[in-house]
């Protein structure tokens, strides 16, 4: 899985997700917009571990990757691996522990904050290796 797909493509693909979480909030679901905001951050974590030679195919794996060579090191704010951790507790909890879990307007608009900063600072953090 390492380098085989680009790590911009891969932020693409994370953008489009980010988009589908923006239109699920603002459609009043702000479960699937969790869902959604997650997914978008674990392909932009995707993304810049791709860039330096790593990859997983789990949450957890992403999770523990992301804050071991990206979080830990000082390349992105530690913030961004406790937001990443704090969207997939609550995506697991909506889509498969709780699924009638109810999730606030208020946690959903924090998450897709979150989201929105976190492939912000991926993106930099791509171009200016590029």
């Amino acid at each position: 899985m390492t380098g085989t797909i680009d790590p911009l493509a891969r932020l693409g693909r994370a953008e489009e997700a980010l988009n589908a979480a923006k239109l699920l909030y603002s459609g009043g679901f702000p479960r699937d917009c969790v869902n959604r905001a997650h997914l978008a951050m674990e392909l932009a974590a995707l993304a810049i571990l791709t860039r330096y030679g790593f990859g997983s195919k789990s949450h957890r794996g992403v999770q523990a990757l992301f804050f071991e060579h990206v979080a830990k090191p000082g390349l992105m704010p530690m913030e961004h691996a406790q937001a990443l951790a704090a969207a997939l507790r609550d995506r697991l909890l909506t889509d498969y522990e709780e699924p009638t879990a109810d999730v606030t307007r208020e946690r959903a608009a924090k998450h897709l904050a979150n989201a929105e900063h976190f492939l912000g600072d991926v993106r930099s953090l791509l171009t200016a290796a590029s």
